[in-house]
């Protein structure tokens, strides 16, 4: 498949990719009780502070065999999306699942920071994509989850 048919297929799920992101939206918001001083001088009782950050989204069709974290390592020269998320791009990783093509039926929300700080990403092995030219890595969940690098989750066991 070209850029183009990957980027429309990615762009027809957006309003999916928005629903999940606002059901989940507790993971880049935090609420706190005020304090003493907060409620008696500023008539506050909750402060919502937002966590914030960049998310990065893949949805991948509903061909795909593995549930596992999967980024581009190498494209010829470009610069892949290991590369960017290694120098710091993105604070949050959402990847999806379809079934049939048009609907996100599984999901996981991924916590980049806590992925480059437990450094999943380095001396990963490399695999060839089918299409001879593009490698990627794989992080399985189960290591994403045992690092604590997952916020959400729903994926079918």
């Amino acid at each position: 498949m070209n850029y183009q048919s990957n980027a429309d297929f990615a762009k027809s799920l957006y309003p999916q990719v928005k629903n999940i992101l606002a059901k989940n939206a507790m993971i880049f918001i935090s609420l706190r009780e005020s304090t003493f001083d907060e409620d008696t001088k500023n008539a506050t009782d909750f402060v919502v502070e937002i966590k914030g950050g960049d998310v990065a989204v893949r949805t991948r069709r509903n061909n795909t065999a593995y549930r596992d974290f999967t980024l581009r390592s190498a494209c010829g020269r470009s610069v892949t999306e290991l590369q960017k998320i290694k120098s710091g791009f993105a604070r949050w990783y959402l990847y999806g699942w379809t079934d049939n093509n048009s609907i996100i039926s599984e999901y996981i929300i991924v916590d980049l920071d806590k992925v480059r700080q437990c450094k999943l990403l380095d001396n990963r092995k490399e695999t060839i994509n089918k299409d001879g030219y593009t490698k990627f890595i794989a992080i399985p969940i189960s290591e994403l989850r045992d690092n604590c690098c997952l916020v959400a989750e729903f994926v079918k066991k």
